[in-house]
């Protein structure tokens, strides 16, 4: 199963250790492959019909909450 998921962290070592641990997992078993898209920067983001979104809390001017119910309002089957 691919699934394709956003990645948006302000932290970049946080960002690419979240990338780094879905890349592994998709080498070690052929059930879950990961296709990933990072973003540091919540603006940049404008992709909103992927499947799975790891959003920090705490972007510095934007909350993550606030990331996750525009998400939810423009693709209700997103998580």
């Amino acid at each position: 199963m691919r699934i394709e998921t956003i990645i948006m962290d302000d932290s970049l070592p946080d960002l690419l250790r979240i990338a780094q641990a879905l890349n592994h997992l998709s080498s070690v078993t052929d059930e879950f492959q990961f296709q990933t898209f990072t973003y540091q920067n919540p603006n940049d983001m404008n992709q909103y019909d992927k499947e799975w979104y790891i959003i920090d809390i705490d972007l510095g001017d934007i909350s993550g909450f606030d990331i996750a119910n525009e998400i939810k309002v423009k693709n209700p089957k997103a998580y």
